[in-house]
């Protein structure tokens, strides 16, 4: 089995178009982690939409790409927190459940939200 790269799902994820624009959600910075665990894929969105149904479409077509583009691939998982218009996580939805070998996926960026999927850099 050849092993899965964070630069291979990242190339994928560039051609996930947010919907109503001709841009990628990765030149939108909306992707903040993404976890390979063997062939399990887990990767983490942080969107502003006022509507959760932006973050359900991105992430079935982040899911069905993953699967279609990268051979090997037999979980992708896109995990969508909501932020309001202040940055303040309103919450997360998963859009599918995780592998077994899936940590929590956390944010890149250290900001320290206080919710427990935030990156602390004092771990």
């Amino acid at each position: 089995m050849a092993t899965i790269l964070e630069s291979s799902v990242m190339e994928v994820l560039r051609t996930v178009k947010y919907p109503g624009y001709s841009r990628d959600i990765v030149s939108f910075g909306l992707v903040k982690g993404v976890q390979i665990d063997g062939s399990a894929v887990g990767v983490l969105l942080e969107l502003t939409a006022p509507n959760p149904e932006i973050g359900n479409q991105i992430a079935d077509a982040a899911k069905a790409a993953l699967r279609d583009q990268i051979e090997g691939i037999t979980d992708a998982h896109v995990q969508v927190h909501l932020l309001g218009q202040l940055g303040m996580r309103l919450g997360a939805c998963w859009v599918a459940r995780r592998a077994s070998g899936l940590r929590h996926l956390r944010p890149q960026h250290p900001a320290d939200d206080g919710h427990p999927g935030a990156a602390h850099p004092h771990r």
